[in-house]
């Protein structure tokens, strides 16, 4: 009878335990926070470029214990940042610091960011290409040479550089073809785009006879058309990433305004369609600047996804930490007076109800010759 009453006890407080347990799970913020890092083509360089196997790996695992001495649980890695790959691809060309590597250097990375439980979704720049030089360095099989050669409006010069027009359908493949294949070969845990879109300035002839064409056929303002196209490309994307049940995020600029007039992205249209996991704007601005102070542009993106399923993050600019902000007028000291910008900023956002941030980008963190000021931004993110 005393063994049977102990063993009911027992099983009461083990129930009562495990009740609690499952509750703390269940509210513990971490689970609902994403701490991230983009890790640009430019980090790669700073970084990355001229090691052997071995020391890519070592300077791997160091990147990744930098970032999580500040709580990053997420990387943006950049896969394709001009229509290019710093994966194995048959899709786009190898970009040529690492053509020759006999290594696969983009699967260290996932497979190491895993072993520290960091998440990696690819980072794709979906249709800027290269400067108009960088164009002979291009394989003459390859399809987008083809299109220079020939003045076809696939592919567009725009102030110096080409960019992919999105609204031919084989140029979306292309895309699309290039996400395919990295969620095929990696074990990314999602794809994320940033806001390179139509570049901002892209005139008449960016797109005139298709445009034309299909004006003829259904009257259509050419900002409408060129929104139209790249909720396309977005929906195609979607599709592709959902069918390998993955996550898919885009960054945009954090004036919205900008967003739908000038790269024609059309954010709201994305939400209520269901197209985007979460936002991430590029909210780079201090407390201070005149014209987008932070606080009133987190509030206002805080708006603009309202009710909607669609998570948002808050993008953050590491890299002026320490530095005048010369588009700021008179408050183009303050990331220089005060090295606690970032900590405030997620604190904010967070207290806001968002579910995230990010930091652009690694190496303005983590240069080693980092000024003492965005060494005394980082005893704060790590406090």
């Amino acid at each position: 009878m005393k063994n049977r009453y102990i063993r009911t006890i027992f099983a009461c407080l083990l129930t009562v335990v495990l009740f609690l347990s499952g509750c703390t799970k269940k509210e513990d913020p971490e689970e609902r926070i994403t701490r991230a890092i983009w890790f640009s083509f430019l980090d790669y360089q700073e970084t990355l470029v001229g090691r052997d196997e071995k020391g890519f790996e070592g300077m791997v695992d160091q990147i990744l214990d930098n970032v999580k001495s500040i709580g990053v649980n997420t990387i943006y890695l950049h896969a394709t940042a001009f229509t290019d790959a710093y994966h194995e691809s048959t899709v786009y060309p190898r970009v040529k610091d690492y053509e020759d590597l006999s290594y696969d250097s983009f699967a260290i990375f996932v497979k190491r960011a895993h072993e520290q439980n960091i998440q990696v979704e690819a980072w794709i720049n979906p249709l800027r290409s290269v400067l108009e030089e960088e164009t002979e360095d291009w394989d003459d099989g390859f399809i987008l040479k083809q299109w220079v050669k020939e003045n076809n409006e696939r592919i567009r010069y725009v102030g110096g550089r080409y960019y992919l027009n999105p609204a031919y359908e084989d140029v979306r493949e292309l895309i699309v073809s290039n996400i395919r294949e990295i969620l095929e070969k990696y074990d990314v845990d999602g794809i994320h785009l940033d806001d390179y879109f139509y570049p901002d300035g892209a005139g008449r002839n960016f797109d005139a006879y298709l445009y034309e064409e299909e004006n003829y056929n259904e009257p259509i303002t050419r900002e409408d058309f060129r929104r139209k196209q790249i909720n396309t490309l977005v929906r195609e994307i979607h599709d592709a990433v959902k069918a390998k049940k993955k996550r898919f995020g885009i960054s945009v600029s954090g004036n919205n305004q900008y967003n739908y007039d000038s790269i024609y992205a059309d954010v709201s249209y994305w939400m209520e369609e269901g197209l985007v996991d979460y936002l991430i704007p590029q909210i780079y601005w201090g407390f201070e600047n005149p014209v987008r102070p932070y606080m009133p542009t987190t509030d206002e993106w805080i708006g603009i996804v309202g009710e909607h399923d669609t998570e948002l993050y808050v993008g953050l600019a590491a890299y002026k930490s320490g530095a005048a902000d010369g588009y700021a007028g008179d408050a183009a000291q303050e990331w220089v007076d005060n090295h606690d910008i970032l900590k405030r900023q997620i604190d904010y956002a967070l207290e806001q109800g968002c579910k995230g941030y990010a930091f652009f980008r690694y190496y303005s963190l983590f240069d080693p010759e980092a000024s003492e000021a965005v060494r005394e931004e980082i005893q704060h993110l790590q406090e």
